[in-house]
């Protein structure tokens, strides 16, 4: 049975709670010497990028306030050549790209979730 697109919708919100709360009251120094934190910040950051390759176009056209390119992206931005992982460019996803896209993709879950019953 094929997912239902909300369903990837909320793999992303998904992933950015766990990003959230992994990252709640630690600083940068923290962050980057905590390699289980930033491991799964990474994979969740990966999650989130997968997801929306699977948001079909007319869904990310009807909702152009989410930057869906840019968000599918944010793996291709953190990782460098041979898996190289430039942790102070995850660190600006947690605190900058995550907070900016949060509401308008829950905005985009719950029209989707209304509309797919």
């Amino acid at each position: 049975m094929k997912r239902k697109h909300s369903f990837f919708i909320k793999d992303i919100l998904t992933a950015i709670k766990s990003i959230e709360e992994f990252t709640d009251g630690i600083a940068y120094k923290e962050f980057i010497s905590d390699k289980k934190t930033s491991d799964a910040v990474i994979r969740n950051i990966e999650i989130i990028g997968e997801a929306v390759k699977n948001i079909p176009l007319s869904i990310q056209q009807d909702n152009m306030d989410v930057p869906w390119r840019e968000v599918a992206r944010m793996r291709d931005k953190i990782v460098h050549h041979y898996f190289e992982i430039d942790l102070e460019k995850v660190w600006k996803v947690i605190k900058e790209d995550i907070p900016a896209i949060k509401p308008s993709i829950k905005h985009v879950y719950e029209n989707l979730k209304n509309t797919e019953k």
